[in-house]
């Protein structure tokens, strides 16, 4: 009986998001919305650039290029996240931008997780990836 886990609630509200457990086809579409996420960076990054291009310049780039990319980067970056993290919670990204701090988007982020049995989930797959090897 140790190795039955009991069901966690199927939802709950924290601060103001409501978390629940998802399906297997929930997590698919938020993954296909990070499936263009190199593309998206790299364009964002180097606006006006094809990605051909944006690659070449980050071959031969030098500590201005670094440092430009890296201002560059800690605006787009976040943007993506936020992205993908209303897509799965399935809320407003605008609500999180513009309502929540970070403490509680992290509280939001670790009820989600402890929903969903992520961790569990991640400790099964490693076991088949060694079981496998």
């Amino acid at each position: 009986m140790s190795g039955i886990r009991k069901s966690l609630p199927a939802q709950r509200i924290v601060h103001g998001i409501n978390i629940k457990k998802l399906p297997i086809g929930a997590y698919l579409t938020a993954f296909e919305s990070v499936g263009d996420l190199p593309i998206n960076v790299l364009s964002r990054l180097f606006p006006g650039l094809s990605t051909d291009e944006a690659l070449l310049r980050m071959k031969n780039i030098d500590t201005n290029g670094i440092l430009t990319l890296i201002a560059r980067a800690v605006a787009v970056i976040p943007d993506e996240f936020l992205g993908f993290v209303s897509i799965i919670l399935e809320v407003d990204v605008n609500k999180i931008r513009n309502e929540m701090t970070p403490c509680e988007l992290a509280d939001v982020l670790s009820a989600f997780w402890q929903a969903n049995d992520i961790e569990n989930f991640i400790r099964q797959v490693r076991g088949a990836v060694e079981a496998l090897r």
